[in-house]
């Protein structure tokens, strides 16, 4: 009885004895069933099911206990491995979205309670689809599990780190004495990702792009707390990635329509909602088509939106550099197609943003575009509008320069209300002139307007630059243009931007049409405007 007694010695505490627990557990409830630990000789341990009993004697003395025992060990591992893998991720084994619900519920709670702060970070991934894209998912999936790694390296067993799925992570640090804490920890998250992921055989540069927000300044609950620092985060990638960004009201629109529009443009590229729409440019005497304009247009919830509605947003929050990358692949590599299916040798026209001029690795770009397309580079021209010239005018100068040097055209767009200078814009390798549609609005009727965009046309030749004419909406005004020496024009009366499928009809009739008479590629200003 005494080796069988020591067998069921269960670790309840050293001052706690087998036969007192179980006399205590049998008279509060007679045939109990209990989960406890049992000691095997060898000294490992099982997870038991025991029913026990008291026994009575003949005259009803209690004599004993009768226990039975069920050994319930791999049962609950599976249960508790099906309840961890409920709320943790399976590829890194941190806490999931639902599991992260609950603590920032509690961490909430805590902070409203105890009256201290707490700050959230919100984390993705600079790139990493490339990684995936280029590298394979498996590879994707060795950067995932080092990533958490390196993050919760780089916390306090207290902070709570996340993956939401993807390339999300969310760290929740549940106490701070300071605001200005939320944003030491987020720098000093990103130090972990200076030195490069070394991962089978591979040496990956992996940068995080971090939104913060804190509490209670910029959310008091769950919901407000994560959608701002979710916001933040966005604003790190446009603002160049690599970067921490804290929340601020400035970034809310103005309504919350803007502000879905916002978030929903953020995802644009991704989702495949970016269109491009041309219109066609045409020689002012012979009418015949000299080119392009690459348009972006954004089709989303079944419609597209207007330019005027998301262009500014796109310039605000700094997506306009990657939507900018992606118009000048799609609108070279649709207009090499062109010209090799038409034969025709179609210049395209790409506008290029402030910001974009202000990168870097522009020209590098610019110059990967056109080997990757295969398109040549006399036949791409850059628009920037004059405003940009004249407020960037060292910078502008530099980039254009080099930009010319690869033999891409250069246009400066709204010509005659960016008030530069003739001298100046003579020193700088420009190709055309687009003249601004508001010339055109009162030509021919009012003298004084027609007078001043025949003196800007004759300008411009006397610069050696040719001219092209933006808002033609009339017979007249194409006239005009063409008694006038003007070079190109386009507008809604020769022809509205259209999408590829109707560009390329367009151009495939035209080229039959003229056959071989089509204006040779080295034509930099060319002339004419029939309708």
């Amino acid at each position: 009885m005494a080796e069988r007694a020591r067998l069921l010695t269960m670790r309840l505490g050293q001052a706690v004895q087998t036969l007192d627990v179980l006399n205590h557990v049998a008279q509060a409830s007679p045939g109990l069933a209990a989960e406890w630990t049992l000691v095997r000789q060898d000294g490992s341990s099982l997870l038991a099911e025991l029913l026990i009993t008291a026994m009575s004697s003949e005259y009803g003395a209690q004599s004993g206990y009768l226990v039975m025992a069920h050994d319930v060990t791999s049962r609950r591992e599976a249960e508790n491995q099906v309840q961890h893998m409920a709320l943790h991720d399976a590829l890194t084994g941190l806490p999931n979205r639902n599991m992260l619900q609950e603590q920032l519920k509690h961490s909430l709670a805590a902070a409203e309670r105890e009256g201290h702060f707490m700050a959230m970070m919100f984390l993705d991934l600079d790139r990493f689809k490339k990684i995936n894209d280029s590298l394979g998912h498996h590879l994707g999936d060795a950067v995932l599990i080092e990533v958490a790694r390196r993050l919760r390296q780089a916390m306090r067993t207290s902070d709570i780190v996340a993956r939401l799925g993807g390339d999300e992570f969310v760290v929740l640090l549940p106490c701070i004495t300071a605001i200005e804490d939320g944003e030491r920890v987020a720098q000093k998250v990103m130090e972990q990702f200076a030195e490069p992921l070394r991962l089978d055989g591979h040496e990956l540069r992996v940068t995080p792009s971090i939104g913060l927000a804190l509490y209670p300044q910029h959310g008091s609950d769950a919901v407000t707390l994560m959608r701002h620092a979710d916001l933040a985060m966005y604003q790190a990638k446009s603002r160049g990635r690599n970067r921490v960004q804290v929340f601020s009201d400035k970034m809310v629109s103005v309504t919350p329509d803007t502000l879905l529009l916002e978030n929903d443009l953020y995802k644009a590229l991704e989702r495949d909602e970016l269109r491009l729409h041309f219109q066609p440019q045409f020689d002012c005497r012979s009418g015949r088509i000299t080119g392009a304009e690459a348009l972006l247009r954004w089709e989303h919830g079944g419609r597209l939106i207007p330019p005027s509605d998301f262009i500014p947003l796109a310039e605000e929050t700094g997506l306009i550099v990657p939507m900018g990358e992606w118009v000048l692949q799609r609108a070279c590599g649709m207009a090499q197609q062109w010209r090799a299916r038409s034969g025709w040798p179609l210049r395209i026209a790409v506008n290029l943003s402030a910001l974009q001029l202000d990168r870097i690795d522009l020209i590098d770009t610019v110059a990967r575009t056109l080997a990757d397309t295969g398109l040549p580079a006399t036949a791409l021209e850059l628009e920037i509008t004059e405003s940009v010239v004249v407020r960037e005018s060292l910078r502008a100068a530099d980039v254009l320069m080099q930009l010319r040097a690869l033999g891409v055209g250069i246009a400066i767009d709204d010509f005659g209300v960016g008030y530069s200078s003739f001298a100046y814009l003579r020193e700088l390798p420009v190709d055309r002139f687009k003249l601004d549609r508001s010339f055109l609005s009162a030509v021919p009727q009012s003298g004084g307007d027609s007078r001043l965009v025949a003196a800007l046309i004759a300008m411009g030749h006397r610069l050696e630059v040719g001219i092209v004419a933006e808002g033609v909406e009339t017979q007249a005004q194409a006239d005009f243009l063409k008694a006038h020496g003007c070079d190109e024009a386009q507008g809604y009366h020769l022809g509205r931007p259209m999408n590829e499928e109707a560009f390329e009809a367009l151009l495939m009739a035209h080229s039959a049409e003229v056959g071989l008479a089509a204006p040779g590629d080295d034509q930099r200003a060319s002339t004419a405007c029939t309708s």
